[in-house]
Order: structure tokens, then C-alpha cells, then sequence
């Protein structure tokens, strides 16, 4: 039963986003990791936010520099991004940020603030 409800739900993520197979929920067998490089690689943070392709709208390219900037910052912390943009109507496309964090990272953080 508990199987089903996982399939139920990958099969709602789906329509809603269309890399919801990109996505792994959580359950018990290894088909649910990657392994790149002998390492397992995981989605930490989703960032979704959609992006009007049209550059004349003065807000729209404050927003666009504002994420631009924020997702240097996360890169220059050594978080791993990585894009996926699907278009929309209207001159529009919906952008997704899978944010993995690596094994290293996280240990220098957890000396961080065990000081």
C-alpha cells in the first residue's frame, strides 16, 4: 500500500512539474540516488521561479540581477546548482534551481559551528 501512495504522488508531482522524475522521493531501495563519481549526489533545495524572457521590463531585470547575485553567492559558498527552464506561454519560462550540497561543504560548516 505504502508503494501505491509513493507512485500516486510521483504521478501528481509530474503534472504539476516536469521534472518531478528529476526528483526522488523518499523510500527505502537505492534507485533513489545517484552515484557520480563514488559519490551520492542529492537534491538539497528546490529555488522555482518563473522569468519573463522579454529583457524591457525595468523590475523584471532587478528581479533577474537579484538572483543572478544570490545564486553567485551560493556558488561562491560551494553549493553545486544546476538549471532545468522550461517554457511557458506568454514569454515566459519556469526556471528550476536543484541545489546540492557537497559531503566536504558540510563538513567545513559543521566545524564552523561546532566552534
Amino acid at each position: 500500500m505504502f508503494n501505491n501512495i509513493l507512485s500516486s504522488e510521483k504521478s501528481d508531482l509530474r503534472d504539476l512539474y516536469p521534472i518531478a522524475d528529476d526528483i526522488h522521493l523518499l523510500d527505502n531501495n537505492n534507485e533513489s540516488q545517484q552515484i557520480i563519481s563514488n559519490e551520492i549526489n542529492r537534491i538539497d533545495f528546490i529555488l522555482i521561479y518563473e522569468e519573463i524572457l522579454d529583457e524591457k521590463n525595468a523590475f523584471e531585470r532587478a528581479q533577474k540581477a537579484m538572483r543572478k547575485n544570490f545564486e553567485a553567492n551560493l556558488q561562491h559558498y560551494g553549493l553545486i546548482l544546476n538549471y532545468r527552464k522550461f517554457p511557458l506561454k506568454n514569454q515566459r519560462q519556469r526556471v528550476f534551481v536543484l541545489i546540492t550540497t557537497p559531503f566536504d561543504k558540510l563538513l567545513e560548516m559543521c566545524e564552523i559551528t561546532r566552534r
